[in-house]
């Protein structure tokens, strides 16, 4: 179950993909001013690689200055044990169901074919939904392209802030993240995991360019590639809740750190920073100052 739940974290096709790994001063990171505080909001993945570190000296001091961060996920919590138990009950079907029943066969022999790849049988997927597998999907190709989850810039700073004591406030937690994915209708599952097949290879073809247009921060030609699938019909519902509904809900308790006075140090998804309805178009319209800093 470990592997699953690092899987639950990788959430939406290539929209968690960057990160500030790089070595140049620019990268997708916000300032947030409000009258009492500032808060910074950071574009982050949730996986990594060695030469993503060290991570520019002004982003590591700012965090050091911060009085608490904050992450879509404390995936050091002591209660992983109880969200492994909520992926098996909430992310499995009952023994007298399976995944057969819920997709096209088309798309259950394109799953064992894909997975046959990486040396994986179907076998062991067959009582997962649609959502866990092409969870599965994206962490196969990920970790294809020398992505580890153990490396993801979250994990770096929840690490850093166990080590300095900082307090640490989950804007979401695992369990609102399950339930996201959990609610999704059999049809709209299956929409998201033959898209992800059908454009698995085109997408990770633009990693390079992608880590390009980060490094430069490119805001821009980011968002034209890693928001172009909500642009999609049959997938409007699903981007209506994996990114802006969750980007109106985390940008309200951001709303409250500023208020409240705690300036605070946020990791988030690139793709909730970038475009309209994000985080930050979210906090301009509440009247705060947001620039890239």
């Amino acid at each position: 179950m470990k592997k699953m739940r690092n899987m639950l974290i990788v959430t939406g096709m290539l929209l968690l993909l960057f990160s500030c790994g790089v070595s140049k001063p620019e990268a997708l990171f916000w300032k947030a001013e409000g009258e009492r505080c500032t808060v910074y909001l950071l574009g982050s993945i949730h996986v990594g690689k060695q030469e993503f570190y060290p991570l520019p000296d002004y982003i590591e001091e700012t965090f050091s200055t911060s009085e608490q961060l904050a992450v879509e996920a404390n995936l050091q919590s002591d209660n992983m044990s109880n969200y492994t138990a909520m992926i098996q009950e909430m992310g499995m079907y009952p023994l007298d169901d399976s995944l057969e029943n819920h997709i096209p066969k088309e798309l259950y022999d394109r799953i064992g074919a894909y997975v046959g790849s990486f040396g994986l049988e179907m076998t062991s997927l067959k009582m997962m939904k649609p959502w866990i597998i092409a969870m599965m999907v994206q962490m196969l190709e990920l970790k294809n392209q020398g992505l580890d989850e153990t490396l993801g810039i979250d994990k770096h700073f929840l690490d850093l802030a166990q080590e300095t004591n900082k307090p640490i406030i989950e804007l979401e937690g695992v369990e609102n993240q399950i339930a996201f994915f959990n609610g999704f209708s059999d049809s709209l599952q299956v929409a998201y995991l033959t898209d992800l097949l059908d454009n698995q290879f085109t997408i990770f073809a633009q990693m390079d360019s992608l880590i390009t247009a980060w490094q430069n921060a490119d805001v821009e030609a980011i968002e034209k590639t890693m928001l172009s699938e909500s642009k999609k019909e049959e997938l409007k519902p699903l981007y209506e809740v994996l990114i802006y509904k969750r980007n109106a809900d985390m940008a309200e308790k951001i709303d409250v750190f500023l208020k409240e006075g705690k300036s605070t140090f946020v990791v988030v998804g690139a793709a909730h920073l970038i475009g309209e309805r994000s985080i930050v178009d979210i906090l301009k319209k509440k009247g705060y100052s947001v620039a890239l800093y």
